[in-house]
C-alpha cells in the first residue's frame, strides 16, 4: 500500500505531461517515408536523373558508384532529401572550384577535404562534402528541397 501511495503521484504527473494523440501537431503525427530506389514518379534513378532532382551538375568525368546514392526521402516537414555520391580522380580543390563556379556555392578546402554550401538554382539547400582517399575524391551531395 505504501509503495502505491509513493508512486501514484508520480504516475499522475507523468500522465498529465503526456500529450493526447488529438493534441499532437501535424509534424508529430506525419509518417516519414522510407527510402526507395524510385524517383518521385516511380522511375528508376540514373545518376543523371538524381543529379537533376538534387539540382546540381554531375562532375565532369566522375562516376556514380552503384548503390552508394540514396533515393528521395520525404521528411516530416514535407521537404524531400536527396543524396548523390560521385567519385573522381581530380583533387578536392578542383572539384570545389567547379561547384563554386557552376552554383556559386561557398566553399572551404583544407588539404584532402572540403565542403561547399548554398542554394541550388531551384532553391534546394545544398551541402557537398568532398574527401580524398588515395587517388580518389568522393563527392557527397546532400540536398533538401523545401515543401511545395
Amino acid at each position: 500500500m505504501r509503495v502505491l501511495l509513493t508512486f501514484l503521484p508520480l504516475m499522475l504527473i507523468l500522465a498529465a505531461c503526456t500529450k493526447p494523440e488529438s493534441a499532437k501537431t501535424e509534424a508529430e503525427t506525419m509518417p516519414v517515408s522510407k527510402p526507395t530506389t524510385a524517383g518521385p514518379q516511380g522511375e528508376a534513378l540514373s545518376p543523371e536523373r538524381l543529379a537533376e532532382l538534387v539540382d546540381i551538375p554531375l562532375y565532369p568525368g566522375a562516376s556514380a558508384p552503384s548503390g552508394k546514392s540514396k533515393a528521395p526521402l520525404k521528411d516530416a516537414s514535407g521537404g524531400t532529401r536527396y543524396e548523390l555520391i560521385q567519385v573522381t580522380a581530380d583533387p578536392v580543390a578542383k572539384v570545389a572550384a567547379f561547384y563554386k563556379e557552376k552554383l556559386a556555392l561557398d566553399t572551404l578546402v583544407s588539404g584532402n577535404s572540403g565542403t561547399a554550401m548554398g542554394k541550388s538554382p531551384k532553391g534546394n539547400y545544398l551541402i557537398l562534402t568532398l574527401s580524398r582517399t588515395g587517388d580518389e575524391t568522393t563527392i557527397k551531395a546532400n540536398a533538401i528541397a523545401p515543401p511545395k
